[in-house]
């Protein structure tokens, strides 16, 4: 019985959720954030509460407010990934996995409009053509993949290049990047972001809302984001923080907590109700107003076979 004015609450909610993509922009801030804070609740007694035992190097993360993943690039190998349909992260993780039954996990990308993707995004050395990406020209950070033809290295960076530059001699140069890059290391993969939360082990995050030009209302900083970070042994975590932490309290959390002891630098992608981790066909973080709206880019995780491990 105690469910009943719960559902009531959503019933009457529901319209407003589905007459755009997003909670509309012109709704009133409180409003927004109760409503916010309601689903977050819901979100969480429908997200697994335990994922069945993972392939070696992935493990998973959670701390009170935040879930995730973190990666051993020994024992997985990540790939941006794009599609033009209007589904949802879990919709294209089924189609996914159903192709390569190695998949394992995935998380939503870049920013995104009803046009296109609105960061630069590189799948297997090119430029995806399955959708537009409309990337404009301020710095955004970013997740790269490199590879000198026998290793794949993981990188988190800062560029203001476009994905049709990305690909050419020197963008390495005009790019700051958290891990050495050398001549025979070549762009395999890349999924704009959006801007540095930490970056040598230091607190950097209002570099998003001074030099990079992020800006969020009052009412969307504490929003979900989702984070990618990296640690001294060139481990990947792919992370969903909850609404009410900001990226100045994110920041805390990952230089403070026992789990995040070893990183080095962060960032932050698309967030809002596009935050969403899908892990062995399950919802590790389920979408927060119920309705998956991740969309268009993902990071995807595989298994990589027994003899890649050498």
């Amino acid at each position: 019985m105690k469910k009943y004015p719960l559902l009531f609450c959503v019933c009457l909610l529901c319209p407003l959720i589905f007459a755009g993509s997003r909670v509309s922009a012109a709704m009133d801030p409180d409003l927004k954030a109760a409503i916010r804070n309601l689903f977050s609740g819901l979100s969480d007694a429908v997200a697994s509460e335990e994922i069945a035992v993972l392939p070696d190097g992935i493990d998973v993360v959670s701390i009170p407010g935040c879930k995730g993943l973190r990666l051993d690039p020994r024992f997985v190998r990540v790939q941006p990934h794009v599609w033009s349909e209007s589904c949802g992260l879990m919709d294209e993780f089924t189609k996914v996995s159903m192709i390569d039954k190695n998949v394992v996990a995935a998380i939503n990308g870049t920013f995104y409009s009803t046009q296109g993707a609105l960061g630069q995004i590189i799948v297997d050395g090119k430029i995806p053509h399955e959708i537009r990406q409309f990337s404009s020209r301020i710095s955004r950070c970013f997740f790269g993949i490199f590879s000198d033809g026998n290793n794949k290295k993981w990188v988190l960076g800062e560029t203001g290049i476009s994905s049709s530059n990305l690909l050419k001699d020197g963008f390495t140069g005009k790019s700051r990047i958290n891990r050495p890059i050398t001549t025979n290391d070549k762009l395999e993969g890349l999924l704009g972001g959006g801007g540095w939360i930490i970056r040598e082990s230091r607190d950097v995050h209002m570099e998003a809302y001074n030099r990079q030009n992020f800006r969020f209302r009052k009412v969307d900083q504490d929003s979900r984001h989702t984070v990618l970070a990296m640690d001294e042994l060139n481990r990947l975590y792919i992370l969903v923080f909850e609404s009410g932490a900001n990226l100045s309290k994110i920041s805390e959390s990952l230089r403070g907590k026992r789990e995040f002891s070893r990183i080095t630098d962060a960032v932050f992608l698309d967030g809002g109700s596009s935050s969403t981790i899908v892990v062995m066909g399950k919802y590790l973080v389920a979408p927060l107003y119920l309705i998956d709206k991740a969309r268009l880019s993902a990071l995807f995780v595989f298994k990589l076979p027994p003899i890649s491990h050498k």
